[in-house]
């Protein structure tokens, strides 16, 4: 679930404007240590839908709407479909607004050291020729530091190529990648640690078909994620509207939010959503 959650919010940041390109089908399976995961993603335009399928327990459809050309917003509209219930649930996504403060620095240091290597090998991948490209990264923690003590390092050897419109809406991360990605690690009690960033090679901004991940928390566990389908070819665009047999509700099954002020928060933006949606 929460590498589920983080890949839609990457997904879910503002960018910039994305030019017309061919549909995409794409098919993703990642092996873990208790098995494995699928995963289909169509994209079509500025829309996107996510199937998730086996492994990820019940069977759950995500699609993202952009009828109004703000380039803004990766996503206007986002739709949760239960296919077992036969219902769906609308939330109306709001423009990304900067923190109001920024959290209380903690003193410490979270050193990040991020290297990329292109090998030079190419090899022919779905029709696209892939480059294989390896990215180190490790991260130095002062003692007593919100992204805890010691030495972390993070391997990942993948193979790449320019794929722009698998991700509409997202932005190219900064230089300092790992930096920007090391951010949530560094926060605990409202406070972060300060981050220093040093960078050796061009960082890989391309569309993974094939990636390996080695962590040195868990040394003798590895992550692999792999494309297994990707078609480029018209979509029908009626995967991106919730099928008609489909009810309107405010919760799905079992996904009520937790705690009594969220309840009534996300119950209004739920409301709100779904009355726009009868009225459209």
């Amino acid at each position: 679930m929460t590498a589920r959650l983080l890949l839609l919010w990457v997904w879910l940041l503002p960018g910039g404007a994305i030019a017309a390109r061919a549909d995409l089908k794409i098919t993703t399976r990642e092996y873990l240590d208790h098995g494995s995961v699928t995963e289909t993603h169509y994209v079509q335009g500025r829309n996107w839908r996510m199937e998730f399928g086996e492994g990820y327990g019940n069977h759950e459809i995500i699609i993202c709407r952009n009828d109004v050309q703000d380039h803004n917003a990766a996503c206007q509209r986002y739709y949760r479909l239960d296919p077992a219930a036969r219902a769906y649930t609308v939330r109306r996504v709001e423009p990304h607004k900067p923190p109001a403060r920024h959290a209380v620095e903690s003193g410490k240091t979270l050193t990040i050291y991020f290297d990329t290597v292109d090998t030079g090998e190419r090899r022919w991948m779905f029709g696209h020729l892939a480059r294989h490209v390896i990215q180190s990264e490790r991260r130095v923690s002062e003692p007593g530091s919100c992204s805890g003590d010691g030495d972390r390092r993070i391997r990942t050897d993948g193979w790449y190529i320019d794929l722009p419109g698998a991700y509409p809406g997202r932005p190219a991360l900064p230089a300092h990648r790992a930096a920007y990605l090391g951010i949530g690690s560094a926060r605990c009690a409202g406070m972060i640690d300060h981050i220093e960033f040093h960078e050796t090679g061009p960082w890989e901004n391309g569309f993974a078909l094939l990636e390996t991940r080695t962590d040195s928390i868990s040394p003798d566990a590895q992550d692999r994620r792999e494309v297994t389908e990707l078609v480029e070819a018209p979509l029908d665009g009626n995967l991106f509207v919730p099928p008609s047999e489909f009810h309107l509700v405010l919760f799905l099954p079992g996904q009520w939010p937790y705690g009594f002020m969220n309840t009534i928060r996300s119950g209004w933006a739920s409301l709100v959503s779904t009355a726009e949606a009868l009225l459209d």
